[in-house]
């Protein structure tokens, strides 16, 4: 049986049709197919933006796991059962990307086809004389006496600390962004999304930086 059709779902058991993100049958109230097509945000019916409730999404989320949960389809027919595993497995996926700021952001600009002008490993300038100077205070711990390798790795605990403080600038920026974006009209919201894209090179870049950092010196603030 054809389970899509002009947009609709058909219900493998009643045969009524239903237009997504429904996730039951109107008629009959059974499990409906997986759709070929939905975004995370009607998949998780929630209103295609940036911003969101967090706590929605998990009340929300916990329902749907409830709901879909293969357990409860094990005597069911094969298309219900399979419809269970895929919506289960597609709500798994929905949340996990939607609950993180930056998965969220990255996802919705390829849903809305963004493409930034950007370039994701470049330096951000504010930051090139300060990854300079870290720089030169790991190459020279290599060659330090153990006084001065002391006094280096103080100092490197210090840049670090230093570099936290900027992602965390960053990660509060990026919320705020989210907000102005949905406020925005819809002509100005491409400017947000650079804003946003920037904002997350930033903050990916920063936590390379300090990853990198801390396992070269061996130090963690």
């Amino acid at each position: 049986m054809t389970t899509e059709t002009t947009g609709q779902l058909l219900c493998s058991c009643c045969g009524g049709a239903s237009s997504p993100p429904q996730h039951f049958c109107a008629t009959c109230e059974h499990i409906l197919p997986m759709p070929d097509r939905v975004s995370y945000f009607e998949f998780m019916e929630l209103p295609i933006q940036l911003s969101l409730d967090a706590r929605l999404l998990q009340q929300t989320f916990y329902r749907l796991s409830r709901q879909f949960h293969p357990d409860y389809y094990q005597n069911r027919p094969g298309p219900e059962q399979k419809a269970a595993l895929e919506r289960s497995a597609a709500l798994n996926r929905a949340y996990d990307t939607l609950q993180d700021t930056v998965k969220r952001v990255e996802y919705y600009m390829k849903l809305v086809g963004f493409v930034s002008e950007g370039k994701k490993n470049q330096v951000p300038p504010d930051l090139m004389m300060e990854i300079l100077d870290l720089q030169e205070k790991l190459d020279d711990q290599q060659s330090a006496s153990p006084e001065q390798k002391l006094a280096l790795a103080r100092e490197i605990g210090v840049a670090i600390a230093g570099m936290r403080e900027k992602l965390e600038e960053a990660s509060a920026k990026l919320e705020d962004l989210c907000v102005q974006h949905d406020q925005a009209d819809l002509a100005d919201r491409a400017a947000f999304l650079q804003q946003l894209r920037d904002t997350i090179d930033r903050s990916n870049y920063l936590r390379r930086i300090i990853q990198n950092t801390e396992s070269v010196s061996g130090t963690s603030s």
